[in-house]
């Protein structure tokens, strides 16, 4: 391990007699800054980020246990590592994988259980006792409350209980925690202590990068001690400069987001390390979001991702995706039953309803706008469009100018509403406080600046203000919910 010691950096093997540490692995081969750089950019290559933010965070995850194991940020303390998948077998578990070879370890497994003996606070705590040093709550489902894993990320001691033994006080700050998801909900306090990193599954028939005809983990394997002096080297590049700070303060570890953010940006010259990331952590402690996420996604994967969706063709794609929370549909229910089904729209109607508060948003990088038209009996009725944005200077994975800090949907799809606005256009207050910008160059700043000035942001293809990711100020007796409802239920009727 590599530490400091009276202002110097020391490399740790074996017991030192200096610090009294005792550090077990092998010498570790000293490597340049500017080889460094390329190795650690290396591993990442093969993965497709939601935007350059989320790349900034996945360096900064590969290097955050040698924070941790040096003690070289404020009490040792990193946020958990929180790696997002939008499908299954995008990768997540994979870079846990590569996280935890690079230092020569193996992760300790909490898995999601239903049932059987040990809950996950009683495995943590487990974990701690026997000091493992990286702590991975893997491919968790749905919401997870844990004040035991919040208070491990914070706290200097921990009374760690586990059965038929008294509580035992243990040091958190020594282990590493990671979770990985495909749809992660959580407490607002689990999201302020979590790095999220969201990544996309590659498309069919990607073909990843082979070293002499091995994969990437098995080559992080077989040169462990260049990998990691490659982190080491980043490290000492920091430590030269004077530990500098940068001012990236839209995160609550503020040693640990000023310290990482000036290594990805002044070494890796990569994006402000927490891009992207105030949007993600909204989404993942709202419910509703949450489920409109999974909705979004599944209406892209069915080939419907830009039409127009009454609430009955998106119940039909859930029942398709049959991994997707269908709302008022219980485990033994049938959802293609009339009684099950008319339930089942009623509560889609209601929560599609609470996901608005105007007729536009923004959720992962996927625009839903929502429009009202007057069915044949004159009835209003809602339907929905899920559309991924792309502009002239976004990358080939689709990034959209929300996904790098502008929550709005101001892109130009230069198509026209189909129809004339029946709901007037809500001004939300959010939007007359400018969305905090990227602490970086000032000329980047200033563009985020400029572009976040816009207190009236609009849809340009409906001519309504778009919310941002916050707005959520709707409850079940809003008229715009029951006008959602309504429509759900006329859908089933009509069919159409």
């Amino acid at each position: 391990m590599q530490t400091e010691r009276d202002g110097r950096l020391i490399l740790v093997v074996g017991y030192n007699r200096e610090t009294a540490i005792m550090a077990g692995g092998k010498d570790v081969p000293e490597v340049s800054t500017e080889d460094a750089v390329p190795i650690l950019l290396d591993l990442l290559n093969d993965y497709r980020f939601a935007t350059e933010g989320d790349r900034s965070r996945a360096l900064a995850q590969l290097i955050s246990p040698a924070l941790v194991f040096g003690r070289m940020v404020a009490d040792g303390r990193v946020p958990a590592g929180l790696i997002e998948a939008d499908k299954s077998q995008a990768g997540k578990g994979h870079l846990v994988a590569m996280t935890t070879a690079i230092y020569g370890c193996e992760p300790y497994i909490i898995a999601q259980s239903k049932g059987g003996v040990g809950s996950a606070d009683e495995r943590l705590s487990q974990a701690m006792i026997d000091k493992r040093p990286f702590i991975v709550y893997d491919n968790w489902r749905g919401r997870l409350e844990s004040e035991a894993l919040e208070a491990a990320l914070t706290c200097k001691s921990f009374s760690a209980r586990v059965p038929y033994r008294a509580a035992v006080e243990v040091d958190p700050s020594t282990s590493n925690y990671m979770l990985t998801s495909n749809g992660l909900e959580s407490t607002e306090d689990l999201a302020n202590r979590t790095n999220i990193i969201r990544i996309r599954k590659q498309p069919s028939g990607y073909r990843f990068h082979q070293y002499g005809g091995r994969g990437v983990l098995d080559h992080i394997k077989r040169h462990q001690s260049q990998y990691l002096g490659a982190v080491f080297a980043i490290i000492r590049a920091w430590h030269r400069a004077g530990k500098p700070l940068s001012e990236e303060g839209r995160h609550d570890f503020r040693d640990w987001a000023g310290t990482c953010d000036w290594m990805v940006r002044e070494l890796f010259q990569a994006a402000p390390l927490m891009d992207g990331a105030e949007e993600a952590k909204k989404r993942i402690t709202n419910r509703y979001f949450a489920w409109l996420r999974q909705v979004a996604i599944h209406v892209e994967e069915a080939g419907q991702g830009g039409e127009w969706l009454r609430s009955n063709r998106i119940l039909d794609i859930l029942i398709r995706a049959a991994d997707v929370d269908i709302p008022g549909v219980g485990d033994n229910d049938d959802p293609t039953e009339d009684k099950v089904r008319t339930k089942a729209l009623q509560q889609i109607g209601r929560r599609l309803g609470l996901c608005f508060q105007g007729n536009c948003v923004v959720v992962d990088g996927i625009k839903v706008k929502r429009e009202t038209e007057n069915d044949s009996n004159g009835h209003q009725v809602r339907t929905y469009c899920f559309t991924r944005p792309a502009s002239p200077d976004d990358d080939d994975s689709g990034n959209s100018g929300e996904q790098r800090g502008n929550p709005y949907c101001d892109t130009d799809d230069s198509q026209g509403s189909r129809y004339s606005s029946a709901i007037p256009p809500l001004i939300d207050p959010l939007l007359k406080s400018p969305f905090p910008h990227s602490p970086a160059n000032p000329a980047n700043g200033s563009q985020h600046r400029a572009r976040n000035s816009q207190k009236g942001a609009v849809c340009a293809d409906s001519g309504k203000v778009c919310d941002p990711i916050a707005g959520i100020a709707g409850t079940a007796g809003d008229s715009d919910d029951l006008l959602d409802v309504d429509d759900a239920i006329r859908a089933n009727m009509e069919g159409g």
